[in-house]
């Protein structure tokens, strides 16, 4: 991303590390942001896992998501439970490969619970939450939490490396304490493949 924003550094050993501001935090997601943005379209693996309030262990799921910030992304979940989400702008695709329909459903991808971080559009989560970074290891967090009391979702953190170039994770907790996890890796170019127009083939019923 352009504009690297001075943050939280890893501190060396022996040193002191200084505190981070909320505006190292913004910064930092920004950064992140803007990098994806410049990268262009990619691809990425990722393991979403929910574990539901009181539950040590959770359902999991794995798939490739491809990315196209500012206004699109798509989710392609692997067998046995396959599926396909689709997102651009307010706007969302869903289908089961091999099914003659699918949904079309609009939404607002600003404040959708999941959808608003996923996209992570810097300013409009700066009028719902507020950030916080802190530095483990080789890792930045950067957490939000709501500045109202009635919300979604009660926390959420993303995990990034100190480049502030990759996503590594995001987590967060709803309101039931139920708690939703993506871990991401090989990132790669999507080269060209059209895979952010939904399936011609298709009849769509609208919500």
């Amino acid at each position: 991303m352009a504009g690297l924003i001075m943050g939280t550094l890893l501190a060396g050993p022996g040193m002191s590390q200084p505190p981070s501001t909320t505006e190292d935090a913004w910064g930092a997601l920004a950064a992140l942001r803007d990098h994806l943005v410049e990268r262009g379209p990619q691809r990425v693996d990722f393991t979403q896992t929910f574990t539901p309030a009181g539950f040590k262990e959770g359902d999991q799921e794995q798939g490739e998501m491809a990315i196209a910030l500012p206004d699109c992304l798509r989710w392609d979940y692997a067998a046995p439970y396959r599926k396909v989400y689709l997102l651009c702008g307010n706007e969302v695709y869903s289908w089961n490969p091999g099914e003659p329909s699918g949904r079309r459903y609009p939404v607002d991808s600003e404040r959708t619970p999941g959808l608003d971080l996923l996209r992570m559009q810097v300013e409009a989560l700066r009028q719902r939450y507020v950030a916080h970074m802190t530095s483990e290891g080789q890792h930045l967090s950067v957490t939000l939490t709501p500045l109202q009391t009635v919300s979604d979702i009660r926390d959420a953190t993303f995990e990034l490396d100190p480049g502030r170039t990759t996503l590594i994770a995001l987590t967060y907790h709803d309101q039931e304490d139920g708690l939703t996890s993506f871990a991401f890796s090989n990132y790669r170019p999507l080269g060209e493949l059209d895979l952010f127009s939904p399936p011609s083939e298709l009849s769509w019923q609208t919500d």
